[in-house]
């Protein structure tokens, strides 16, 4: 299946958007570096958690299967699939 939403919380009255994203297999950001992916304006990867783990990200980050995701973005970015952080 699709690396899509676990959990959406909203902030900001609606206006910025906390997404939990569960990698349940390979996608385009599995296996690279945060600094190797070409993430959309005003995206935040905030905290990825792995293996009982909070993770800061930083550039060298990977995301892989398994992991718990989670993305700070604006509403109208309109989120579904991990793959949406990405520019297209």
């Amino acid at each position: 299946t699709e690396s899509s939403v676990e959990n959406l919380y909203r902030l900001a009255d609606g206006r910025v958007e906390a997404l939990e994203f569960s990698i349940r297999e390979e996608s385009a950001v599995t296996g690279k570096s945060l600094m190797e992916l070409k993430i959309r304006s005003g995206i935040l990867i905030g905290k990825i958690y792995r293996h009982g783990q909070l993770i800061t990200p930083h550039g060298q980050t990977e995301i892989l299967p398994g992991d718990a995701v989670v993305v700070i973005a604006r509403a109208e970015d309109q989120l579904v699939r991990i793959d949406d952080i990405l520019e297209h």
